[in-house]
């Protein structure tokens, strides 16, 4: 059967971005929100903004902590998902790795800092699983990412604890 719900919500959507919210308010809100979302990230992760972005989307670089090839994008990106329920991008640009961050009208500052306290708390788990014991070790004797134990991870290296298992496709193919 054919759904016509998205044609006959039509009307609706347009009032709503025309007359209920407006499209110039939305961009000032998205605008204003992206500088507040940066410069909060920014201030509690001691780094610096990108100067690469689009309008409603920036890269926002990770503590110092995770960079220099300890950590891979992919097992970033997982463990905020599987531990912190966070879900975006985490990207390796040039060597560093950054989250890709956006706004939108359904977005509120409270958003970006619970991103900021997942990745600090992050750090500060990952600080005491290795116990700093390798800062300053060449990248060749530094500890390998956490591979769990025993525990299904999900893929992210990270022991889940009392979150249930999510299964992640690393595949290209769409094939099932």
């Amino acid at each position: 059967t054919k759904d016509y719900g998205a044609y006959l919500a039509l009307p609706a959507v347009l009032d709503f971005w025309t007359n209920t919210i407006g499209v110039d308010n939305a961009r000032r809100y998205c605008t204003e929100l992206m500088a507040k979302a940066e410069a909060l990230l920014c201030e509690g992760w001691q780094t610096k903004p990108v100067p690469r972005g689009a309008a409603f989307m920036k890269l926002v670089r990770l503590p110092d902590f995770f960079q220099g090839g300890r950590f891979s994008a992919k097992f970033i990106q997982d463990a905020l998902h599987a531990q912190y329920r966070v879900e975006l991008p985490v990207k390796n640009v040039d060597g560093g790795l950054y989250v890709r961050i956006s706004t939108f009208v359904n977005n509120c500052v409270e958003d970006y800092e619970v991103l900021r306290d997942s990745i600090n708390a992050m750090a500060a788990a990952l600080r005491k699983r290795f116990r700093d014991s390798d800062d300053g070790l060449p990248q060749q004797q530094r500890p390998k990412q956490p591979t769990g134990t025993g525990v299904d991870c999900g893929g992210c290296g990270i022991p889940m604890g009392g979150v249930s298992a999510v299964g992640f496709d690393d595949s290209d193919s769409d094939e099932a």
